[in-house]
């Protein structure tokens, strides 16, 4: 509640506006306390309902009533446990939507039908939990999967649960599309990044994640074709990927 009232006084100040990106954050903040507010006291009114339904289902002796606010009330239990998970999401672009790109590493085409597999995953995971899903960009590999894939993740603290993902995800089993039946590993590289929406996204590079590979054109020409690196390319190692 303190904070809450720091908020609003906040958001009361003329000149707050001077500054949008810190007057988007005090607003972001301010609507997300007002709606745990909301949901606290939407909850504390449920339960003490389903309280005063019980104790009228066994003065009158009725089974069906009282198994019926018994099932509300385990729900409510998992319902609450769920909200305590959140509590602990205090990071701070946790409560924010977010981008999970997906990108097939070394591997070849089993890569890349893992890769498709990965995105699906969190595809499915998003929806179940009534997030909303949006395909940004998707490019298909050849025979299966996808080289890469971003999607767009809708909701209160997408980014707090899916950020854990961020890595290489390796999957060894027996290829689909060998004729030997051999074993293969393959690599999908997952990458997550908030989405703030007050222009204020900011990404550190670590210099050292970096590989940078510079070529040069090959074949006849003029004297500089050899000499020149005329062309780079960028790699961020961690997440694999390229620019």
């Amino acid at each position: 509640m303190v904070r809450l009232d720091l908020l609003s006084a906040e958001l009361n100040k003329p000149e707050l506006w001077n500054d949008p990106v810190h007057a988007g954050k005090i607003s972001h903040e301010h609507g997300s306390l007002m709606g745990k507010m909301k949901e606290v006291k939407a909850f504390e009114q449920e339960l003490l309902e389903h309280i005063d339904m019980i104790k009228l289902a066994r003065e009158e002796n009725d089974t069906e009533l009282e198994s019926e606010s018994m099932r509300a009330l385990r729900r409510m239990r998992r319902d609450s446990k769920n909200k305590e998970l959140e509590a602990l999401l205090d990071g701070e672009h946790d409560s924010y939507s977010c981008y999970v790109e997906v990108q097939a590493g070394a591997g070849g085409t089993e890569s890349m039908d893992w890769a498709a597999m990965v995105m699906q995953m969190y595809k499915t995971w998003a929806q179940r939990r009534g997030y909303g899903v949006t395909v940004v960009d998707e490019m298909a590999g050849e025979i299966a999967g996808i080289k890469r894939a971003t999607i767009k993740v809708d909701g209160e603290y997408a980014f707090g649960y899916a950020k854990a993902e961020v890595g290489v995800h390796r999957l060894v089993c027996i290829s689909p599309f060998d004729s030997g039946k051999r074993r293969h590993t393959s690599f999908a590289a997952v990458a997550v990044i908030p989405i703030l929406g007050d222009g204020s996204t900011h990404v550190q590079m670590i210099e050292s994640d970096l590989r940078i590979e510079r070529f040069r054109a090959g074949g006849a020409g003029g004297q500089h074709v050899n000499t020149t690196e005329s062309a780079v390319r960028i790699v961020h190692i961690p997440t694999g990927i390229v620019c």
